[in-house]
């Protein structure tokens, strides 16, 4: 059992971890840079997929979701929270998509893991935007845990009163 001074360590950390994306402006508190997201998105857009019926995912579908996440990243990420409970995703799709066939079908007692959901995120959840897609219906975002795509609009721009409010 932590002592009461360690669990006031343990706090602290955490609630450093969880607020990050408001007070740093790069993804060094996950030891990530942007460049290495970026360079990480194009390698997974370039793997072959599965749809939950087992079948190849198209390679003019991966283009097209992979032409549609790059964006422009913006000088310094807007501060926001998430409204609702939100999945994270690796790209800019709702499309559960599988590494084989066989994890697509769930065959031989494999787990249908779709290797697009990356996590989830919780109301209330601090987080930083960093872009959007070209056609505005995801956003790239930052939490004090994860990166990732979630739909635009499951997400609330916070200004620097609601941040301290909520801080305190």
């Amino acid at each position: 059992i932590a002592s009461y001074g360690e669990q006031e360590v343990y706090a602290d950390e955490y609630l450093r971890a969880y607020f990050a994306p408001w007070q740093n402006a790069d993804l060094s508190y996950l030891d990530l840079s942007l460049d290495k997201v970026v360079e990480f998105q194009r390698a997974t857009a370039k793997k072959s997929y599965y749809t939950t019926e087992g079948k190849l995912f198209s390679r003019e579908q991966m283009n097209r979701i992979a032409a549609n996440s790059v964006f422009d990243m913006e000088a310094l990420p807007r501060p926001g929270v998430v409204l609702a409970d939100e999945d994270v995703r690796v790209l800019p799709t709702s499309t559960p998509l599988f590494i084989s066939e066989a994890s697509a079908k769930g065959a031989r007692g494999l787990l249908k893991m779709d290797a697009m959901q990356n996590s989830t995120v919780k109301p209330g959840e601090p987080l930083a935007v960093y872009g959007a897609t070209k056609d505005g219906a995801w956003l790239f975002i930052a939490t004090g845990s994860v990166v990732g795509w979630v739909r635009t609009g499951k997400v609330a721009p916070v200004d620097a009163e609601f941040m301290d409010s909520y801080l305190y």
